[in-house]
């Protein structure tokens, strides 16, 4: 696991926290409660490479694991990233469901993302 940095941010009148890191923060489910002990807050936003590249092969089940460990803790997730480049319509059909949910959010900007997290209900 990378070093990473916790930013505490608003926008639309939500407060969420920002991950920096210059790579992979998340390598298995652990990683995540780790993360959500260290953020502090009901929504967490990090980057696509910031994930174990396994995340986005469905078949390897991480996705799901780590997915449901932000669930289970009722915190917000948002992964911000170009979902374009990860091939496959398993994938694709995943996180339109998850965009769907408004709880874990998949976007290509912050902005986009906190878009999504506003219209939760």
């Amino acid at each position: 696991m990378s070093a990473y940095t916790v930013i505490e941010c608003s926008g639309r009148g939500m407060a969420y926290s920002m991950i920096v890191s210059e790579g992979v923060v998340v390598n298995q489910a652990q990683d995540g409660l780790d993360l959500m002990a260290a953020a502090g807050g009901e929504r967490i936003m990090l980057r696509d490479s910031h994930l174990n590249p396994g995340f986005f092969r469905l078949r390897t089940g991480f996705a799901g694991e780590l997915l449901q460990k932000f669930v289970n803790y009722g915190v917000s997730l948002a992964v911000i990233g170009d979902f374009f480049k990860y091939p496959g319509d398993t994938l694709k059909d995943f996180i339109c469901e998850s965009n769907r949910t408004r709880r874990i959010v998949f976007a290509a900007s912050p902005d986009e993302a906190l878009s999504l997290w506003s219209r939760a209900g």
